[in-house]
């Protein structure tokens, strides 16, 4: 065997593993879209809390079209048509480019509130684009004379690479005195904010944390690389496969990730080797696809795209990165590189015109179920901070979306508070922000 095929023998993708991926990856997309439904007034519409408009190429995107309810609906209705559709395995490369496409259009509208999960399932749904994902489990899948059931081609390559890079970024970026000297796990477990009840848990044995943390550094290192152990070795990449599921589970389960581990865990599953279903793994058992096309438009990307995490670990920005980014074209993942360095909790107390004090956040299970919300959690962190225009409109929005429910009574004044606490030492100072006011 020469070193190109034992290099390829790395990057072949059993087609019922992409089966699955298919399938699990819809599912995702689907889930996620049904969470964002009863938000789709605050985030998409005219009467939300974004600004309308957008910059550069993404003005011609749908999601821009029209900021009306109605129009930001039938979006809605067609994104679930063709994910449901990308499920089933129906005109699967058609309603592979539309899922890409609407969910680029629908990122690019909400771009304030996005996180690494949703950069994630962008870059593999633009990679799957290219990918055979059809060919089993599917209606478009027919019964064939031909059993050859692994595949290899640049696209396939690139797919393995993202989930790799994914985590090998990710670790990489952790390589500080934070995580190193094992301090970083104990502060992240302090931020209250995303913290889950076994996270509070993990919480309470701070030695036991300072042991994993280097371990998380390096095993986000190593990790992604062996499961690019050829597939003879099945055994060990299995292995490697359940370490990951079960590293994406713990993570989850210890702070709010909202879809992450679970479209990590759907891009995994292409690593899943052929020994699982087949006795007997023959090497003329390989589909390669050598189409030209793909080749001259993919390599060049494959290229811009995982040799871009070197190319800015030397300080030099990409080029046309912010619409490579948009469309999917990315590598790097940075999550927690740095430790979180305060815990926030986010307050709105307003004076009625009947004398009444109230906490507007609190007032009633439907604003208290917004404010628990991941998604305006993330927005709320991310955009909402003094003399910045996004609380203002925060404030104003919730105003007057609570005067709407309780059109008897008006909100005199408000403000939306943000009450601080510094984590990076224990029993850290807590200190007030005034982000927003009305009066």
């Amino acid at each position: 065997m020469t070193i190109g095929q034992r290099i390829q023998d790395c990057f072949i993708i059993d087609l019922r593993a992409m089966a699955i991926f298919r399938i699990a990856i819809a599912f995702c997309i689907i889930s996620d879209l049904i969470s964002r439904f009863p938000y789709l007034i605050l985030f998409q519409s005219e009467s939300g809390i974004l600004p309308s408009g957008s910059l550069g190429f993404t003005k011609y995107l749908p999601h821009h079209w029209n900021d009306s309810y109605s129009f930001q609906l039938a979006l809605f209705a067609v994104t679930l048509v063709f994910a449901l559709m990308f499920l089933v395995g129906w005109k699967t490369k058609f309603s592979t480019f539309i899922s890409w496409f609407l969910l680029v259009s629908l990122h690019s509208k909400l771009w304030i509130t996005l996180d690494g999960a949703d950069d994630f399932l962008r870059a593999a749904m633009f990679w799957s684009i290219f990918l055979p994902l059809g060919e089993y489990w599917s209606i478009d899948s027919r019964k064939k004379k031909e059993v050859k059931t692994q595949y290899f081609s640049v696209a396939a390559v690139a797919l393995i690479l993202l989930f790799v890079f994914y985590y090998f970024s990710a670790g990489v970026a952790k390589l500080n005195d934070a995580w190193l000297g094992g301090a970083a796990l104990e502060v992240v477990l302090r931020q209250e904010f995303w913290l889950r009840p076994v996270g509070s848990f993990l919480s309470q044995f701070p030695t036991l944390l300072k042991i994993l943390t280097p371990l998380v550094v390096l095993f986000e290192i190593i990790g992604p690389f062996v499961l690019l152990i050829p597939q003879r070795f099945y055994k060990i990449r299995l292995l490697a496969i359940i370490s990951f599921i079960l590293f994406q589970i713990g993570l989850g389960i210890c702070i709010e990730l909202n879809m992450m581990p679970w479209i990590a865990t759907a891009v995994l599953l292409v690593f899943l080797p052929t020994k699982i279903w087949s006795i007997s793994v023959q090497k003329e058992n390989v589909i390669i696809d050598n189409n030209l096309f793909k080749k001259i438009v993919l390599i060049p990307l494959i290229v811009y795209v995982f040799g871009g995490f070197f190319i800015q670990k030397m300080n030099i920005d990409l080029p046309l990165k912010t619409k490579a980014y948009t469309l999917g074209l990315l590598s790097t993942w940075n999550f927690y590189d740095s430790p979180p360095s305060e815990d926030y909790v986010y307050s709105i107390n307003a004076q009625l015109d009947n004398g009444e004090t109230i906490a507007l956040s609190s007032s009633d299970e439907r604003l208290k179920n917004m404010f628990e919300n991941y998604r305006f959690k993330y927005y709320l962190e991310t955009a909402c901070y003094p003399n910045s225009i996004y609380s203002e409109r925060c404030l104003s929005w919730i105003i007057d979306s609570w005067e709407d429910e309780n059109y008897s009574v008006k909100v005199v004044s408000a403000q939306l508070n943000c009450r601080a606490k510094d984590i990076l030492i224990e029993n850290g100072k807590s200190y007030e922000y005034i982000l927003a006011e009305v009066n």
